[in-house]
């Protein structure tokens, strides 16, 4: 089985957004949230937390996320 991972790291890249301080401000999910998502830490999508990066990051789901085959 493939599996998913988060591309936030690669958008923060290309936006120059250094910090996760600054998307943690501007939508209210905690720095620690964030840090999960970003290191496919995450066990479980909260579909308000991908809404809230699609509306700040102005993207949309799929820019967020990808999926990775076994091979």
């Amino acid at each position: 089985m493939g599996k998913i991972v988060s591309r936030l790291r690669i958008i923060r890249a290309e936006r120059n957004i250094k910090s996760m301080r600054e998307i943690a401000e501007a939508t209210g999910i905690s720095p620690s949230t964030l840090y999960n998502f970003e290191n496919a830490q995450t066990k479980r999508l909260d579909f308000r937390i991908l809404a809230l990066l699609c509306e700040h990051l102005e993207c949309q789901p799929g820019d967020l996320l990808e999926y990775r085959s076994r091979e």
